[in-house]
């Protein structure tokens, strides 16, 4: 039973290794440069077995074997670097003694080590024994438990350890030749104590594990993956590859069939995501790009847009649809958009940055708009291409409650829903951007606040509202809801004159308001109540009797329109009163005739019909 344990362990052991891939084994000697590494490499002798190994940045090992050899001392007590100046890519711990022993009697030195698991170890035994004879010679023994892995040999060795406990026996054999004894084991992916030592000095050697962090790189399915310049494996069916590398700066290049090859230099610190959207063979610009901050409904995001020439590329324009564009900046400086409807980017020889400044949608959630280019190589070709740019809208850490906007006082409402308390600022800007009223209050977990925005006068405005990290805009636009008519009245003492006016209602229900017209000279006040739907232009009549006993020729009147809701005065006038003698209000407009015209009208008329009965 023992056996065929020993054989299934051996058989999972061997298939591991198997599936480890070569570039797994790697050692990276810190603070050398690399024709240092390599002078000291070429000047070393390794006993026993020789490592094979590459050098670039790091040194490299075809296998777990040569690997193991050169993490152990070169000559059995000695190492290539000094130790602390290892990393590896792999853990390791190396174990080391080096005993001379000497003496009358026969002498003992056990070393026992606990593993924190089975497996194999890399042993390293330099020895000078006098083996000349059994009884009274020198002997090393190593131990897999109780079982004997080996007796009095040097050499380097690879042993399965299944007990998890490792013993070195050494033995001199008291003549006056000394004994010496070099063993150095290395265990990887492995780690050990050691609880008995006999007085030796025992060196333990933990090394550094190189930083290896995550590389994933998203791509066109089954596209090459070259790492300074060396085949890494392909891309899946879904554009996918990971694979770990050495932090720093490596080359990376990606190619396939029927697209331009993307090469660019990466330095990896941590784990890190690459996309990268292979660019046909009939476009002419790789295209990157990043939203420069969080998007939120109703907001303005800022797009950064990079183009990077396969080719130089001549007359380049660029169009943008699907999207609310605000401005476009080039070099720092705004494009106008052409006649055509294209920004104009012209020549491009090498990489060039855009940022786009755009409306982004009231909804949450992902979003994407088209941007088209059109270039020419130096041969006259045309390359034509679209990408599809795809953003994500982020949902507001706060819920707002609006009012249907008017002149004057608007209660708007915002409360948390993050469960967090910060700072909420709203800004009204006019047309021009200008700031026409702010407010700051700090709203609590899960609380609402209350503010209170002033519009002065009709026209558009913007509010602006911002609150942890958020930013959100709400165009207002207030027409001109009153438009007085009757600027200037005429009309006789005791006769009927009209005053009118127009009114919009801008919201979505009926309103109800009130008007009233003043006159202090003339002790006259009117007061009329209406009301207007919905989206309604309505033209309101108020009507009054001139006083027979006015006594001047005109008089001011004040016009004052009132929301009955609120009390709230929308609207105030003035309208001229002219009063005329002897006159008869003409429903023309709001002129009156005098009654001496109308007569010599009338007798003419009479004159006229009596002049035709007298000819008949």
């Amino acid at each position: 039973m023992k056996n065929l344990v020993l054989l299934l362990f051996s058989v999972f052991v061997v298939m591991a290794v198997n599936v480890v891939s070569a570039e797994e084994y790697m050692v990276k000697i810190d603070g050398l440069s690399d024709s240092d590494i390599q002078y000291v490499l070429n000047s070393t002798s390794w006993k026993y077995y020789t490592p094979q190994y590459s050098l670039g940045n790091v040194i490299t090992f075809p296998t777990e074997d040569d690997f193991a050899r050169f993490l152990l001392p070169y000559d059995g007590s000695n190492f290539a670097f000094s130790p602390d100046l290892y990393s590896v890519s792999k853990q390791a711990t190396v174990f080391k003694v080096s005993a001379t022993l000497v003496g009358n009697d026969d002498v003992y030195k056990t070393i026992e080590l606990n593993l924190s698991g089975p497996g194999y170890v890399y042993i390293l035994s330099d020895l000078q024994l006098d083996l000349s004879a059994y009884d009274w010679a020198s002997h090393c023994w190593i131990y897999d438990g109780d079982t004997l892995l080996l007796q009095d040999k040097s050499g380097f060795y690879k042993k399965l350890v299944t007990s998890g406990k490792l013993k070195v026996v050494m033995k001199d054999h008291g003549a006056a030749q000394a004994s010496k004894f070099n063993i150095a084991i290395v265990f990887i992916d492995n780690n050990f104590t050691i609880t008995r030592t006999d007085g030796l000095n025992c060196m333990k050697i933990d090394f550094k594990v190189i930083p290896q962090p995550i590389l994933e790189i998203y791509s066109q399915p089954n596209a090459n993956i070259y790492i300074d310049n060396e085949l890494k494996g392909k891309t899946d069916n879904g554009g996918y590859f990971k694979t770990q590398v050495i932090g720093g700066e490596h080359e990376l290049k990606i190619s396939k069939d029927g697209f331009w090859d993307y090469t660019t230099t990466i330095n990896i610190q941590n784990d890190t995501e690459i996309h990268v959207n292979l660019v046909p063979k009939n476009a002419i610009f790789g295209v990157t790009y990043k939203l420069e901050d969080n998007a939120y409904p109703d907001s303005i995001a800022k797009l950064s847009l990079k183009l990077s020439p396969i080719e130089d590329a001549y007359g380049t324009r660029m169009r943008i649809s699907g999207v609310d564009v605000i401005k476009v900046l080039y070099n720092g400086q705004e494009l106008e958009k052409s006649d055509d409807g294209s920004y104009i980017l012209g020549d491009i020889s090498k990489e060039v940055e855009l940022e786009i400044q755009f409306k982004t949608p009231s909804s949450w959630g992902e979003h994407s708009f088209t941007i088209g280019l059109e270039a020419s190589d130096v041969e006259g070709n045309l390359y034509s291409q679209q990408e599809t740019i795809t953003y994500e809208v982020l949902e507001l850490p706060f819920l707002l409650e609006l009012p249907e906007w008017k002149i004057g006082d608007n209660t708007v409402r915002v409360t948390d829903t993050t469960g967090q308390s910060y700072a909420v600022l709203l800004v009204l800007h006019d047309k021009d951007g200008n700031e026409v009223w702010s407010e700051s209050k700090t709203l609590l977990e899960y609380g609402s606040a209350e503010f209170n925005v002033k519009i002065p006068s009709a026209g558009d405005y913007v509010l602006e509202i911002q609150g942890n990290g958020a930013k959100t805009y709400k165009e207002i636009h207030i027409v001109e809801p009153i438009t007085l008519i009757t600027k200037e009245v005429k009309a006789g003492k005791g006769q009927v004159a009209t005053v009118k006016f127009s009114i919009v209602n801008p919201s979505s229900k009926v309103k109800y308001y009130y008007a009233t017209l003043e006159s202090g000279l003339l002790n006259l006040s009117i007061n009329k109540t209406f009301a207007v739907s919905p989206n309604e232009n309505k033209t309101v009549e108020i009507s009054f009797e001139v006083p027979k006993n006015a006594i001047f020729d005109s008089y001011q009147l004040i016009l004052k329109v009132y929301d009955s809701e609120t009390d709230g005065l929308l609207f105030e006038g003035n309208v001229v009163l002219k009063i005329v003698e002897n006159t008869i209000p003409i429903a023309i407009g709001d002129s009156s005739i005098p009654l001496w015209l109308i007569a010599i009208v009338g007798v003419l008329l009479v004159g006229g019909i009596a002049y035709a009965l007298i000819r008949k």
